[in-house]
Formats: structure tokens, C-alpha cells, sequence
């Protein structure tokens, strides 16, 4: 079931991208939007467990802790994110968002202590340089005055959704090594949900919070219908996670591998044959590099 838990999460992510796509050129409110998201997959999570008749109210305190604290992280992410996708291209960007896998998986390496082999460092270490090649790519459409050249902000904006988002998907995994002992499959999916429904209620307070306090103008319909189809992606690819990492038992270090950055590499070529973006010298080199990366990630399992 791992392989069946990784494919959903890869198209969940991808379709994710061009969702973030839609909702910047519709210039929905980053915050009415965050609290669209985190509406929506209550409504998914409250659909679930009522369908399964799973108990979220036996999520454990330490799963409910994290999740609050991951989804400020989350609502404060998402209009930076949004922001540097405004300012360059959505298939770089994305591609550096989903790279910041290597961010998490390093984090699992010092907790809970996964254990790489040396294939899995290789591949890692490929991450870093596909990282620095999609950067210089950008910089050098800025310094030659490229007619996609990024506009000022983009690597600012660009580093801290790298970092946040490594964070965000470093939380998912804590919150699997905090339940302590191996858990059956259905009390296992009773937690994953509970974990998300704590998470995304976070988001819909927050968010609709500082919506309500900084946003002078309603929401207009796109704000709400994107916020809505991005809360739907994230909290099935979410589920496809948590239930990979308990169930599936596939190694963090090598599922976030294969989806956030297989992702990437599909972003890429649709956005070079729908969206004619094509990437420059140092961006298909990141790319080619990040495939490699994969590749060795996936044998690595």
C-alpha cells in the first residue's frame, strides 16, 4: 500500500502547484484564501471520520500540539510562497519548494534518528546541487535581463518558503514518531485524520482571523473556490503522507523524495509544453541533476 500512498500524494502535489497558479493570477486575498484551505479540509476530515467512524477526539495531545503549531506555519507560508511565485516562474519555484525535502529529511536524520545508507546521502547530496543550479538559474535570467527574469523579492520569498515548507513536512513525521508504539491500520488512519483536522482548523482560525483584522475588502469568488480546491489537494496528499509514513512504513528520507520532488519534475514539463516556460542552461541542469537525485533516492528504498 506504500506505492499506492505515494502516487496519490505525487498527483495530489502536482495538481497542488498549478492550483497555486491559479489562485495568483486571480489575485485571490492570501488570507480569506488560507482560511478557505483550512475550512475545506476540516470539511474533508470531518467526511472521513464520519464515513469511517473514526474518533478524532483520541489524537494525541503531542499530534495536537504540533499540528497547531505547524499550521500558523502554515498560513504564515503561504502568502510568502505566493508572493515569489508572482515574481518568477512556477516551475522553478516549485521545483525549489518541493527540493526542500532534503531540508526535512535531514531534520528526520537527527530525529527520530533514520539511519541513511550511503545511496540515500548520494541522492540527497544531489538535492543540494540541483538547489544551487535552479538558483543561479534565476539569477542569471536577472543579470542578463531575460524577458522571464524574476522580479525583485523572488529569491527572499523563494528561501523562506524553502524553509518553511522543509519544516511543514518535517512535522508530519513528528507527528507519526510521537505516537510511541506501532498503532493498528484503522487506529492508525483515526490519528492521521485527527492530526489533519487539528492542523487545518488551526489554519481556518488563523487565517480568517488576520483576514478579518488586516483585509479591508471581501473576498471575491476566486479567492474562495481556489482556497477550497487547494484545501481539497492538501488534505488528501496530507492523508497519502501520514498514511505512507505509519501504514506503508516507507522511510521519510526516501517517500518525500519521490513525491515532492517527482512533482517537481512534472510541473517542469507541463509548464514547458502549456505554459511555454521553458527553463534556462542552469535551470535544466537543476533538473536533470534533481531527476538524477530521485532515481538514486528511489533505488535507495
Amino acid at each position: 500500500m506504500g506505492y499506492v500512498y505515494m502516487a496519490s500524494a505525487l498527483v495530489c502535489w502536482t495538481a497542488l502547484a498549478f492550483a497555486y497558479r491559479w489562485a495568483e493570477r486571480a489575485k485571490a486575498n492570501r488570507l480569506y484564501m488560507s482560511a478557505a484551505i483550512g475550512a475545506s479540509a476540516v470539511l474533508w476530515a470531518l467526511v472521513f471520520s464520519f464515513m469511517g467512524g473514526l474518533d478524532l477526539a483520541g489524537t494525541g495531545r503531542g499530534q495536537i500540539i504540533v499540528a497547531c503549531i505547524a499550521g500558523v506555519g502554515f498560513v504564515a507560508v503561504i502568502p510568502v510562497f505566493l508572493a515569489a511565485v508572482a515574481r518568477g516562474d512556477i516551475a522553478i519555484s516549485w521545483m525549489l519548494l518541493t527540493l526542500s525535502f532534503a531540508f526535512a529529511s535531514a531534520l528526520m536524520m537527527i530525529y527520530p534518528g533514520e539511519r541513511p545508507t550511503l545511496m540515500s546521502l548520494t541522492g540527497l547530496s544531489l538535492v543540494a546541487g540541483a538547489v544551487v543550479l535552479l538558483g543561479l538559474d534565476m539569477r542569471e535570467r536577472h543579470r542578463t535581463n531575460h524577458p522571464r527574469k524574476p522580479k525583485k523579492g523572488w529569491i527572499l520569498f523563494m528561501s523562506l518558503s524553502f524553509v518553511g515548507n522543509g519544516l511543514s513536512q518535517y512535522a508530519f513525521k513528528l507527528a507519526t514518531s510521537l505516537r510511541g508504539d506501532e498503532l493498528p491500520a484503522a487506529a492508525s488512519l483515526a490519528q492521521n485524520v485527527g492530526y489533519l483536522f487539528f492542523f487545518y482548523a488551526t489554519v481556518l482560525t488563523v487565517g480568517l482571523t488576520a483576514a478579518l483584522v488586516f483585509s479591508r475588502r471581501r473576498p471575491h469568488p476566486a479567492t474562495l473556490w481556489s482556497g477550497a480546491t487547494i484545501g481539497t489537494l492538501l488534505f488528501l496528499g496530507g492523508l497519502a503522507v501520514l498514511q505512507a509514513l505509519s501504514v506503508g512504513r516507507v522511510p521519510g528520507h526516501v517517500f518525500f523524495p519521490a513525491t515532492s520532488g517527482g512533482s517537481s519534475i512534472l510541473v517542469v514539463v507541463i509548464s514547458v509544453i502549456v505554459l511555454k516556460e521553458p527553463p534556462g542552461r542552469f535551470g535544466w541542469a537543476g533538473i536533470i541533476l534533481g531527476a538524477a537525485a530521485l532515481t538514486i533516492l528511489g533505488l535507495a528504498a
